[in-house]
């Protein structure tokens, strides 16, 4: 059974940072669902922004939701998306220290600073 979804955060390129129960945090791309059906009205990054938790998955504003089972199974773990993407990575550990207060796991607290 995979986890439900708990927080979802709207980033750039159509990416959702995302929080599951089981405190894992996942990153999903919606690019590949962007030329399907409803789903491409999401190319408006204003309607794409209205991202939202709904029971225990994401939904738009449009109606456009996803599964959690897809959005666990197709999202990458954060620290994966930071080692691809070295400058996404840093903004991703910058987000999480603006957010708890503490530096992501790995991340030295100097780095956080300059």
């Amino acid at each position: 059974m995979y986890p439900s979804v708990k927080a979802v955060k709207p980033l750039a390129d159509y990416r959702l940072q995302l929080l599951f129960d089981d405190g894992a945090r996942r990153v999903f791309d919606v690019t590949p669902w962007l030329t399907k059906g409803a789903f491409r009205e999401l190319r408006d990054g204003d309607l794409f922004r209205t991202a939202r938790i709904s029971f225990d998955t994401v939904e738009w504003a449009n109606g456009c939701d996803l599964c959690p089972e897809v959005l666990y199974a197709e999202s990458e773990p954060v620290n994966t998306m930071a080692a691809r993407r070295p400058s996404a990575g840093k903004a991703m550990a910058v987000a999480e220290h603006q957010e708890t207060g503490r530096p992501p796991e790995g991340v030295a607290e100097r780095s956080m600073n300059g």
